[in-house]
């Protein structure tokens, strides 16, 4: 349930022109994707975000960067 309220959250910031939201709504997708046991699915969302917060030079790209170096790093679980 959280990934679609998820995605009406990234539609939303898509059709507004809200960068950050968008970033924002991706990681959000990815950290719950990974909860499900999806974590490839999860670290394409992060992907997404991380390409996004660099575009718009957020300070947040750190935090998305350990995200995805930590689930790399964590193998298939």
């Amino acid at each position: 349930e959280a990934l679609n309220y998820h995605q009406q959250a990234l539609d939303i910031f898509q059709k507004i022109g809200d960068p950050r939201g968008e970033a924002f709504a991706y990681w959000n997708q990815g950290l719950a994707l990974k909860e499900l046991d999806q974590k490839d699915e999860g670290i394409q969302k992060l992907k997404c975000a991380l390409n996004i917060l660099e575009q718009i030079e957020d300070p947040n790209v750190t935090k998305v960067q350990d995200d995805l170096s930590s689930w790399k790093n964590q193998g298939n679980k």
